[in-house]
């Protein structure tokens, strides 16, 4: 806020900038969101868990979560996220993408988390 009390929108930058280098964040690091909504909280939270159980041997460094978001329901749906943090390079990203896509579709198959609506954004705001 001290800075933009100065107006010095530069120093701004810089310091953000910094900071976003130390903790891995854009514009260094790809972010891939994944969000599990369901009307039961228990199952929104299982999918979850059981997604990064299938994805922690290959990105098991980059997986954050589950956990639920400070807004943890929305329309009567239960949210659980999950934050992966990869570095820019395009074969992880795309290896990752299919590996989401992958559990998503084993998850789907299963009769307990077929109604689990799984959400993915690329760098979410």
């Amino acid at each position: 806020m001290q800075f933009l009390k100065a107006h010095d929108f530069n120093a701004l930058y810089d310091f953000e900038i910094q900071n976003r280098k130390q903790f891995n964040y854009p514009p260094y690091t790809r972010l891939i969101q994944i969000i599990f909504k369901h009307k039961e909280k228990n199952i929104a939270e299982e999918a979850a868990i059981i997604m990064i159980k299938a994805m922690q041997q290959q990105f098991g460094k980059c997986i954050n979560g589950p956990a639920q978001p400070v807004v943890d329901r929305v329309r009567n749906q239960y949210l659980w996220e999950i934050l992966i943090k990869l570095p820019k390079d395009a074969k992880q990203i795309s290896m990752c993408k299919i590996a989401i896509n992958q559990q998503k579709i084993n998850l789907q198959s299963n009769k307990r988390y077929r109604s689990v609506s799984i959400v993915s954004n690329v760098d979410p705001v």
